[in-house]
């Protein structure tokens, strides 16, 4: 007699379960207790974070690009423009910078930022979702030991160290990552609370053929939060294909919530794709961002405890070591996956630096920074650490009596506490130092904010208030420098390279504030210099504000009349060295702007050539400066302009091109092209014209539906499979 489907499906759940059954549970009442120490973990956190978050201060390093970006789609849908792909002026000369960059926790806090009406401000949350996202932290890594079917000693031992983690600034999930002044990584932490919960998700989904929408889901906002901790993540759920016993399954499961997760993204990734041409790779950043340390350095950090322990006794490196062994010696599935997993991410942190081209295997291995891959050792180390933890607090046997459990919760106070005080002395140390930077900008208010305010609204070109490489003219108010204000409140600024993505932001670096020529060619018209250092001839002040003066140059503009001699074939990597010879000629003096062959992109005409940087500084060096073209009679705005040429020429935007901007000329559209050192031009007939240029964004809707269909319906797909028996 033959079952029925309905039979077959129950029979076959009954036998997925008992696979995946991870043995006898805990209590309820043990559970309750745990969960109650992971809520007063993150109580602690939020509470300790708090001083220094309550602190209405400046932000520096990344914090101050992250909440102006927020504060840019924030604007964008204020004017109707889609906050999911927009033009961001302020941003390495210009960019649209969330059509290649994660953009989820910023549009968040502008979510957040709406709900309540625009009562709170975007700084307050910001602030305060920060110490929120700490806190959610070590419950992350609770829920997800919980939903991998650890005990409640390892879960509740999960929350306790996570907060723990400390690192000389390696960009892990150290505090050190976050708080100021930190590396500022928002993202990441927003990242570090999904990446958890969507490892743990997939880990069910994939045993139990349940929920994988929920993972998929999971795994989507992981990638959108952060794209290396999404791609973590994704290369981490291979590993659930080992085991003995229904691998074809779970193959089939893995696929499916890939394929929905992909699906859920693409709206953002194929766009992203489509255009990566344009995704610089900065010749500023240091070759271990992308090749990372190797071996040597790798294994003697984790030795030295520097990758969890910095600055204190490596208690939490001896306990990965404890839980390893653990794993190894005794440990159920789970355990050894979770060990097995940080070592593999402690395997390839090493990186290009001592795997060389083998680790090219790797999708997409020349985009991903591989520095960041302590983020994949430090999400799987710390439930090692939880399980080496939970070993040691078991030699108490705990269960025989309530004075064994005041016994391991005490002995587990004295493990942690050297890590635990040395956390709690930099916390306050970092509120000390936020709050005396706060007073400096305060003392400084009185002339730092009308200055702000005049410059955010002059708009016929640039502003500039100091590089780095510059020294003293670099300008702070006390710890903080002024591009950081000047990124938050979104003035289009000359300054620090907030963001390596643009092609001309890594020839701003090299910007001559004695040079007028540089003014030119940057678009930058208002400098603005301390009262006490000279200013070039050819500025004119506007104002003083206290010790800052605000200068005009008039010759510099958003917009410029080139010739177009040639076109050079480069692509991303190579841009800079042929942007370089140019800068370092005569022809920008002469306004000769060279095209670059990019992508497929290059005027219509052009001769393109192919040449070494040596051979191109010897062929800028002999070109002939050709004569006037003509001139910019008025520029409208920051994307219009009227010109009179004497001649055909090109007509020059001082900002980065890309395959979403679109011109007109005289109302009739034109191609755009890129020009050195990466901006944006288009052809114009001699005569008099008007030029207008604009962004439009990518189209987001179909492929947003189509994910969101995939994720909804992933679950019904595979319950029809296990029904009909395809996934057996």
């Amino acid at each position: 007699m033959k079952s029925s489907p309905r039979q077959r499906q129950r029979s076959r759940r009954v036998g997925e379960d008992a696979a995946s059954r991870p043995g006898p549970r805990a209590g309820p009442g043990a559970w309750r207790l745990a969960w109650g120490v992971a809520l007063l973990v993150a109580a602690i956190v939020f509470a300790s974070v708090a001083p220094e978050l309550a602190i209405d201060g400046p932000d520096v390093n990344d914090s101050a690009l992250h909440l102006g970006l927020a504060k840019r789609a924030s604007e964008a849908l204020a004017r109707g423009e889609s906050p999911l792909d927009f033009w961001h002026p302020d941003v390495g000369l210009g960019y649209p910078v969330f059509h290649h960059y994660q953009h989820l926790p910023h549009l968040t806090l502008v979510a957040v930022h709406r709900l309540f009406l625009g009562a709170v401000s975007l700084d307050a949350i910001y602030r305060w979702s920060l110490g929120v996202l700490l806190a959610l932290f070590p419950l992350s890594m609770f829920v997800a030991m919980w939903r991998m079917d650890f005990g409640p000693v390892e879960a509740c031992c999960a929350a306790m160290v996570t907060p723990l983690v400390s690192t000389p600034g390696l960009y892990g999930l150290g505090l050190e990552s976050y708080l100021w002044p930190g590396r500022g990584l928002y993202t990441q932490l927003f990242a570090a609370v999904l990446a958890p919960l969507a490892f743990a998700e997939a880990y069910r989904a994939v045993r139990t053929g349940r929920r994988l929408g929920l993972a998929a889901a999971l795994i989507a906002a992981t990638l959108l939060s952060h794209l290396v901790y999404g791609y973590i993540v994704c290369l981490s759920t291979l590993s659930l294909l080992l085991g003995s016993g229904h691998r074809g399954r779970r193959v089939v499961r893995l696929a499916m919530i890939l394929t929905a997760m992909a699906l859920a993204t693409s709206y953002f990734l194929v766009p992203a794709l489509r255009d990566s041409a344009f995704a610089n790779h900065s010749v500023w950043e240091e070759a271990a961002k992308w090749d990372s340390f190797g071996a040597r350095a790798v294994l003697s950090a984790l030795v030295r405890g520097e990758l969890l322990d910095h600055g204190r006794w490596p208690v939490l490196t001896a306990l990965a070591f404890v839980g390893v062994g653990w794993a190894i010696w005794r440990g159920p599935l789970r355990a050894r996956l979770v060990a097995g997993l940080a070592v593999v991410w402690t395997l390839l942190y090493f990186g290009r630096a001592t795997w060389g081209r083998a680790i090219d295997v790797l999708p997409f291995a020349s985009d991903i920074p591989m520095h960041r891959f302590i983020g994949g050792f430090h999400l799987f180390a710390i439930p090692v650490i939880a399980c080496g933890l939970a070993f040691v607090l078991r030699s108490t046997h705990p269960e025989r009596s309530r004075i064994r459990v005041a016994l391991a919760v005490g002995l587990a106070m004295i493990v942690l506490a050297p890590a635990a005080r040395e956390r709690l002395a930099y916390v306050n140390r970092v509120a000390a130092m936020k709050r005396e930077a706060a007073s400096a900008v305060a003392r400084e208010h009185r002339d730092l904010a009308p200055l702000l305010e005049r410059l955010a609204k002059l708009d016929k070109g640039r502003a500039y208030v100091g590089l780095p490489r510059w020294g003293d003219q670099y300008l702070r108010a006390g710890a903080v420098p002024l591009s950081a204000f000047a990124v938050e409140r979104g003035i289009d600024t000359l300054g620090f390279l907030w963001h390596a993505m643009t092609l001309s932001g890594d020839l701003q670096v090299w910007f001559d504030p004695d040079n007028e020529t540089h003014y030119r060619t940057f678009g930058v018209r208002y400098p603005v210099f301390d009262v006490g250092r000279p200013a070039p001839a050819f500025a004119r002040k506007l104002e003083t504000f206290g010790r800052y003066a605000l200068y005009e140059v008039e010759s510099a503009s958003y917009f410029g009349v080139a010739t177009v001699p040639m076109a050079v074939e480069v692509t991303k990597r190579t841009a800079y060295k042929a942007s370089e010879a140019w800068l370092f000629s005569a022809l920008p003096a002469a306004h000769v702007f060279p095209a670059l062959a990019i992508a497929g992109h290059v005027p219509e005409g052009a001769t393109v050539v192919e040449m070494t940087p040596p051979a191109l500084q010897r062929v800028f060096a002999d070109m002939k400066s050709p004569s006037s073209v003509g001139r910019i009679v008025r520029s409208a705005d920051r994307w219009s302009s009227e010109v009179e040429l004497e001649r055909p020429a090109a007509v020059v935007l001082r900002a980065n091109f890309h395959p979403g901007l679109l011109a007109t000329v005289d109302g009739r559209p034109v191609p755009v092209f890129p020009v050195t050192p990466g901006f944006a031009a288009v052809s114009v007939p001699a005569g008099a014209h008007a030029v207008h240029f604009w962004y439009v964004p990518s189209t987001h809707w179909p492929w947003m539906m189509l994910g969101t269909l995939a994720v909804l319906l992933v679950d019904r797909a595979a319950v029809r499979m296990r029904i009909s028996g395809v996934d057996a």
